[in-house]
């Protein structure tokens, strides 16, 4: 019984071991297939490469929003979107205090319309 035990768990950790390669083998094919050779400097705070082809919108402050030339022409394709905020837990020990934070750095901050209703 102990020797088709560790045929078993021989057999089982070749499976496994085979499966990881072929993993890994078609994770680097498809990795490859894309170059980025275009470049976002446009900002001091957010650099970037993306593929040829590739257009970036800027729709408001804080957001840029990348589409591949399928989505700009309307059809399904790849798009990436990038939100900038502030940093929330860097200070305080708690979510609560996060959340109290983030509201007093941003939506209560003085000078905004916002209220607490």
């Amino acid at each position: 019984m102990s020797r088709n035990r560790w045929i078993i768990s021989g057999i089982a950790l070749i499976v496994a071991l085979a499966g990881i390669v072929l993993g890994l083998m078609n994770s680097q094919k498809a990795a490859s297939g894309v170059t980025l050779s275009e470049r976002f400097e446009n900002s001091a705070s957010i650099h970037f490469s993306y593929p040829a082809g590739w257009q970036f919108v800027i729709p408001e402050q804080n957001i840029i929003f990348l589409g591949s030339p399928e989505v700009l022409n309307q059809e399904i394709g790849a798009s990436i979107t990038i939100q900038r905020s502030l940093r929330l837990m860097t200070e305080v020990e708690t979510l609560d205090d996060a959340l109290a934070l983030f509201l007093e750095r941003g939506p209560l901050a003085d000078g905004r319309a916002w209220e607490v209703i």
